[in-house]
């Protein structure tokens, strides 16, 4: 008995001390909003076993024998206005007790992230560290997390991280080393995806390894460049929203086939996304799974990494609109031919109208108050690009300063196998496609030539590339 009354004097000494300067009321405030360090403190499973200790001089204490229902009773109170009077209350007798125990769960309960069981979000471990360069937080100390919750991915992805997922295979690393994010990636993205090879993919998803290197210190020109890949989500897929299918006619007339679209199958799954001929797989529109793992409180979701240095959000209440509506004047062109899923096929294209299935289908019309042609805008001073759900989707262009080292293709080419002679003399395929002949080659690339994505960043035909190309062998 001695020793519990001296705990008794201690821990009525103890809260004087500490609670005196605290404002008079007897009422517990509902919390809706406390801070995270206090639904850490308190225990989910606490202990109401008391010893009972009377008086006639002073409010009776129930001191409990265990420490977790102290501690959480402690904790509790200390969000009151009162926490002395919160704690006489509560330590009044075993009810009181129980009750204040209850409302401790509750705010654990109410606190913790809820989950959306139907999304089959991944449990990604991340490892994040490092100060950013960028004025927009700063992270101290390096610390390993499940999937990242809404208040720390306001500025969790700007520093330097790493994660990884054993369900999905999901690796990637990002260095930001003074003004430069290197972005290593496997690109095998951290969520579920359709089956691959499928009727209108015939790839499968193939783990990669990739290296881009994004500025950090972006440079707004206003002057669009036209771009094959718009950046990198956060989990180090590439956001590719072109495609190399085409329709090319006769008469002159060449149009992008669009892969959001209903006329042609892409093979693309619920992501928006499908898989290259490489294995990798990539992005052509909004993913709400990747916006699932990555989503705030906030409205915007910062989302990825643009080529040009700037972020990429997403808005969960669509407030940001696309500037881009569809032509009204009918489609021109005879003798056209098709290239990709209906490849080889005449496709009747004059006097159609223009409904999307064409990336020349729609045009930017300049409106006040939505995006700008790269789907893009000022917001409190920083500029930024958004993922629409309509076009263009993927922003197509950029409004920064795009360097050559912006994107990176992974590791080097192999060399030449032996018994291979010198590379065809391509000069007058150049020619007659009208381009350069040093941009031919890069775009091909090493052997064997990519011609598909060579079509796409030349902006030229495929069967016609295709036709030009000479014969190996």
């Amino acid at each position: 008995m001695q020793k519990k009354s001296y705990f008794l004097v201690f821990s009525i000494f103890l809260l004087f001390a500490t609670n005196s300067a605290c404002a008079s009321t007897t009422q517990l405030p509902k919390i809706e909003n406390s801070s995270a360090s206090t639904s850490t403190a308190l225990a989910t499973n606490v202990s109401t076993t008391v010893t009972t200790t009377t008086t006639t001089s002073i409010p009776v204490f129930l001191i409990p024998t265990e420490g977790e229902s102290f501690e959480a009773v402690i904790q509790l109170c200390d969000l009151a206005s009162n926490s002395l009077q919160c704690e006489e209350e509560c330590f009044t007798n075993d009810s009181n007790l129980a009750e204040c125990v209850d409302e401790a769960e509750e705010i654990i309960n109410a606190q913790k992230p809820q989950k959306d069981l139907g999304s089959d979000l991944p449990a990604t471990s991340i490892i994040s560290s490092s100060a950013s360069s960028e004025n927009t937080g700063t992270l101290d100390e390096e610390t390993e997390k499940t999937t990242p919750n809404a208040a720390e991915n306001a500025y969790k992805f700007l520093g330097s991280y790493s994660f990884s997922d054993n369900k999905f295979g999901t690796q990637i690393t990002v260095d930001v080393n003074e003004s430069v994010r290197s972005i290593a990636s496997n690109a095998l993205p951290n969520h579920t995806t359709g089956d691959f090879p499928n009727s209108g993919n015939p790839n499968a998803i193939s783990e990669q390894d990739v290296i881009y290197e994004f500025t950090t210190e972006p440079v707004y020109t206003g002057s669009s460049t036209e771009v094959l890949t718009t950046g990198v989500a956060i989990n180090g897929v590439k956001f590719e929203p072109g495609t190399a299918e085409s329709i090319s006619c006769a008469s002159g007339e060449f149009y992008r086939i669009e892969a959001l679209q209903e006329t042609y199958n892409l093979g693309l799954d619920s992501n928006n996304a499908h898989v290259q001929p490489t294995g990798e797989y990539h992005y052509h529109g909004v993913s709400q799974l990747l916006i699932d793992v990555f989503s705030t409180e906030t409205d915007l979701v910062h989302i990825g990494f643009a080529a040009d240095g700037f972020l990429i959000y997403y808005s969960n209440s669509g407030a940001y609109e696309s500037g881009y509506e569809l032509k009204t004047e009918p489609r021109t062109g005879t003798d056209c031919l098709a290239t990709g899923p209906a490849g080889g096929n005449m496709v009747s294209i004059s006097e159609t109208v223009p409904d999307g299935t064409y990336t020349s289908d729609w045009v930017h019309i300049g409106e006040d108050g939505k995006l700008d042609e790269c789907n893009g805008v000022h917001i409190n001073g920083e500029y930024m690009y958004l993922l629409t759900e309509t076009f263009p989707y993927i922003p197509r262009c950029l409004n920064g300063q795009v360097s050559a080292s912006t994107v990176a293709g992974g590791p080097p080419p192999k060399p030449p196998q032996p018994g291979i002679g010198p590379p065809p003399d391509l000069t007058s395929v150049a020619e007659t496609l009208g381009v350069d002949l040093s941009d031919l080659i890069s775009a091909l690339g090493p052997p064997p030539p990519d011609l598909e994505s060579a079509a796409l960043k030349l902006d030229v035909p495929l069967s016609k590339l295709q036709s030009l190309m000479p014969r190996p062998g």
